[in-house]
């Protein structure tokens, strides 16, 4: 089983290449029928929830098969807080 550099952001797991494949042939189908909504295949790939490994949480959550959310509020509860801002 060849692992690929992609994964699923939903489950956290990296996908093997012919999970990939089906998921890409999944992501063709939604497209060509939403062509009005997703600007492309890769964006309903995303839809679906899968997203190349970088654009992934953080690489240690996914090295650790750990889910790695992209939100704006997971990345906040990630981002180190450096100093609190004083209110004038």
């Amino acid at each position: 089983m060849t692992m690929t550099y992609w994964i699923d952001e939903i489950s956290g797991v990296r996908l093997a290449a012919h999970e990939l494949i089906r998921r890409r042939r999944q992501a063709s189908e939604v497209y060509l029928r939403n062509t009005h909504i997703f600007e492309d295949e890769v964006e309903a790939l995303a839809a679906l929830g899968v997203v190349p490994l970088e654009r992934a949480g953080s690489p240690r959550d996914a090295a650790d098969g750990r889910q790695g959310r992209t939100t704006p509020a997971a990345v906040a509860a990630r981002t180190p807080v450096r100093g609190r801002c004083r209110s004038r």
